[in-house]
């Protein structure tokens, strides 16, 4: 997927080597897949996010730069937008899985782009299953956890998850155990609340991307422009 907002390949290949080995065949081996992509010097949006880049000033307890929050969200929106126009689920959406790379262009001084496509699946239709490999525990849906449903709409639940960890400055479920996170999600508790400070529009559309009903949450798409109109309605209250 060539998008300025996609990490670009530089090279990809399968190392069938171990699979050809009789004890490969015998365990089972996997295909080793390896990827080869763009260098991008601003890091993982996770750790800037730690480092308080989100904030009006490097606190974590400062106010969050809400029109930076929007054009990074925008960022990753235009870019999982592409991805599923190709057929392709990220199924592993998260904040160490989006880059940010320096860009004089842009007023916050770089952009964000999707990034490491290991665990990405085709998708056939609306759906697959089953799935018996899984992301970050932290970021998947109740429909992959419960039925091992796997479709583009659990990519917006991860979406979701790092619209609140912009905002709150913490990781998702960070002092929960694989077991804890598991059971509050598959029990339809998973939704994550944002902190209180931040604009009823970006709570609405936090709650939209985190509906334990797959099929009602919006695509990337429909994110995007619901992050446009964000973007001008936060610069009209900047200059008013």
């Amino acid at each position: 997927v060539v998008h300025p907002n996609v990490v670009q390949t530089v090279q990809m290949g399968v190392d069938l080597a171990e699979c050809y080995l009789k004890e490969g065949v015998e365990l089972d081996a996997v295909h080793l897949l390896w990827i080869v992509q763009e260098y991008c010097d601003r890091g993982m949006l996770v750790d800037a996010v730690e480092r308080g880049c989100m904030r009006t000033h490097r606190h974590i307890h400062a106010p969050p730069d809400m029109m930076a929050v929007y054009r990074t969200l925008k960022d990753i929106a235009d870019g999982m937008a592409a991805i599923h126009a190709k057929g392709i689920v990220h199924c592993d959406l998260n904040g160490r899985n989006v880059m940010l790379t320096a860009s004089d262009s842009d007023p916050r001084g770089y952009v964000a782009k999707v990034a490491d496509f290991g665990l990405a699946r085709m998708c056939h239709g609306e759906e697959m299953a089953p799935c018996k490999t899984f992301g970050t525990i932290s970021h998947l849906p109740p429909e992959l956890l419960k039925d091992q449903i796997l479709s583009a709409a659990g990519d917006v639940w991860a979406f979701g998850v790092i619209m609140w960890e912009m905002v709150s400055g913490y990781r998702a479920h960070l002092e929960k155990s694989k077991e804890g996170i598991e059971v509050l999600v598959m029990s339809g508790k998973g939704a994550m609340t944002p902190p209180a400070h931040v604009p009823q529009a970006y709570k609405d559309i936090l709650a939209t991307c985190m509906l334990n009903d797959h099929k009602a949450r919006p695509t990337f798409e429909e994110l995007r422009g619901m992050f446009e109109l964000a973007i001008l309605e936060e610069g009209s209250e900047t200059f008013s």
